[in-house]
């Protein structure tokens, strides 16, 4: 297996197996209280601050026992042009960050926002200079865990960039489209057979599931004079992409609803997994 081929079969590996017991008894739509299966009784505080300690830690022996703690042992990290995977490659990564942007004590990084739910946890962060802790960049992470509550995936991207506009576009067209052969077959065309789309408080599992759920969506947001527009933030790489939306009048351009997505592609470039964050309004 291939260098990317590794990289499409590792990512989301541990997404797929929350929920193929449901889905192999033949499940539909369910909806949920927010059952955070790999999540279960941790706090989000302290998974994060675990997490971003690992960066900040200058002592080598400390940094591989806080990895070891954070990661699962077959976990990886990975950025656009980059994949480590398993504790070495992992502790490679994190020297080679904190040696570029850390080592000279002028910056630290801090958990800006964050957000979880199921087996994934989205968040935030910022890297700030000392002692005035004035921001000077910023990053996104998207954190998938384990049945064991540690990070089987770990997907960073850029939230100042719009680099895979292309596809938020082909996206949020089917969420747009009123004709229904033609919201199916984009649909199709996008989502793998067997995909899931996993939401705050429901999951949808495969093509049936998805249309119903987006065809409700599509008719309230017409009745309302509402539609999907892009939040012009957007990254692609390996085989996951994330991007930002709107929910905005058609007419006024009023901002009514924003989120994100975090997708995970097949080998054919399909949806496999979609998991939504919806933000307050």
């Amino acid at each position: 297996m291939n260098r990317r081929n590794f990289i499409r079969t590792s990512v989301g590996v541990a997404a797929v197996s929350t929920f193929n017991a449901a889905s192999s008894r033949g499940s539909t739509s369910k909806a949920t209280s927010n059952p955070v299966s790999a999540l279960e009784d941790v706090s989000l505080a302290n998974l994060i601050d675990n997490y971003v300690a690992v960066w900040n830690e200058p002592d080598l022996s400390t940094r591989r026992t806080r990895i070891e703690s954070v990661w699962a042992k077959d976990g990886i990290t990975c950025y656009d042009g980059s994949l480590a995977r398993g504790y070495e490659e992992i502790e490679k990564r994190v020297r080679g960050s904190w040696e570029r942007w850390l080592s000279d004590g002028k910056y630290t990084f801090k958990p800006a926002k964050f957000a979880g739910h199921h087996d994934i946890v989205r968040f935030e962060f910022v890297m700030v200079s000392a002692p005035d802790d004035r921001v000077v960049d910023r990053g996104l992470c998207l954190l998938i865990f384990n049945g064991n509550g540690r990070i089987h995936s770990d997907m960073q991207f850029s939230p100042t960039v719009d680099r895979a506009a292309e596809f938020t576009n082909r996206y949020l067209a089917v969420l747009n489209e009123e004709g229904e052969n033609v919201r199916r077959n984009r649909l199709i065309e996008l989502w793998a057979p067997d995909a899931i789309h996993v939401g705050q408080q429901s999951v949808k599992y495969g093509h049936t599931d998805l249309l119903a759920s987006v065809r409700q969506r599509q008719r309230t947001n017409a009745k309302a004079g509402l539609g999907f527009a892009s939040g012009n933030a957007s990254q692609a790489h390996h085989n996951c992409v994330t991007f930002r939306w709107r929910i905005e009048n058609r007419h006024s351009g009023a901002l009514a609803g924003s989120g994100s997505e975090l997708v995970i592609l097949d080998e054919s470039g399909r949806i496999r997994i979609d998991y939504q964050f919806e933000e307050p309004s």
